[in-house]
């Protein structure tokens, strides 16, 4: 295996996998946007990345920015059930387990990003915009003021509704159910879905938060408002846009060698730089 290889993975709508040789690997992975909403634009995806020691299959899958605003973005974005608000971008994320991340064995997964809150409608405030993803912990809607915001995912619960939006789970961005509110984006805990308390304004929806694995060395999060690498090209973006994306990128590979030594059949391993017997 080549010390620079890469596996990008770009949206498919189906968990991937690939089987990865002792060695030590950067893992990345961006969060879906937001649907745009009829006056406010989706919030944009997040991002997580650390180094991993590992000699495993690993499953991926990959957020899906939602096509329409009944259909919650693939991996867990929220969507509408009543009204023209916009849908929840789904999370991306990498696990030891096959699975979206709204089942609780896939749960233990190594890395994630969230996605993001879909956009919302005003006709009275000039922000209507979803709610960007995390970092740690998912955004309000960019209007949100006091009992007007819908909380963002954190790392112990979803975001939480003040009125008929529902609120996030976890894995899962929370509903629009009513007027022109929009739904949660997904994520480690997904973002609630939009509240109305003002006659004639309707909210975007919360954004949902990433998480990291303890064991991840050189481990970060970036949330969707902040300057992160750009997965589709060079240089830098602010959050991230369309569907999420996943890369993996090989640092170091460990190869084993098989010899008998003092009459015992042993590999060397380079990691260790010792010759140990073979099981």
């Amino acid at each position: 295996m080549s010390r620079q290889q890469v596996w990008n993975f770009d949206f498919t709508g189906r968990i991937e996998s690939v089987d990865l040789q002792r060695g030590k690997y950067l893992l990345e992975a961006w969060g879906a946007q937001g649907r745009d909403g009829p006056d406010g634009f989706g919030g944009r995806g997040g991002y997580a990345s650390g180094i991993l020691t590992v000699t495993s299959v690993l499953f991926i899958c990959v957020g899906g920015r939602p096509s329409a605003s009944n259909i919650g973005g693939y991996n867990g974005g929220g969507l509408v059930t009543t009204g023209s608000g916009a849908s929840g971008g789904g999370a991306s994320h990498i696990s030891l387990v096959s699975g979206l991340l709204s089942v609780q064995a896939v749960r233990n997964a190594i890395l994630l990003a969230a996605g993001a809150g879909g956009g919302g409608r005003n006709s009275t405030r000039p922000n209507s915009d979803g709610g960007p993803a995390g970092g740690l912990e998912g955004f309000h809607p960019n209007h949100a003021q006091g009992n007007l915001g819908q909380h963002g995912g954190t790392q112990t619960q979803g975001g939480t509704t003040a009125g008929s939006g529902t609120s996030g789970s976890p894995g899962q961005g929370g509903n629009a159910t009513a007027g022109n509110r929009a739904a949660g984006g997904a994520g480690w805990f997904g973002g609630a879905g939009g509240d109305s308390r003002v006659t004639g304004t309707s909210t975007g929806g919360g954004g949902g938060s990433s998480f990291l694995a303890s064991f991840l060395e050189e481990a970060i999060t970036i949330s969707g408002n902040q300057s992160m690498p750009n997965p589709r090209g060079s240089g830098n973006i602010i959050g991230n846009p369309g569907h999420g994306f996943v890369r993996i990128t090989a640092l170091q590979s460990y190869e084993m060698f098989i010899a008998e030594v003092d009459g015992i059949l042993r590999t060397y391993n380079e990691e260790s730089g010792l010759w140990l017997p073979v099981n």
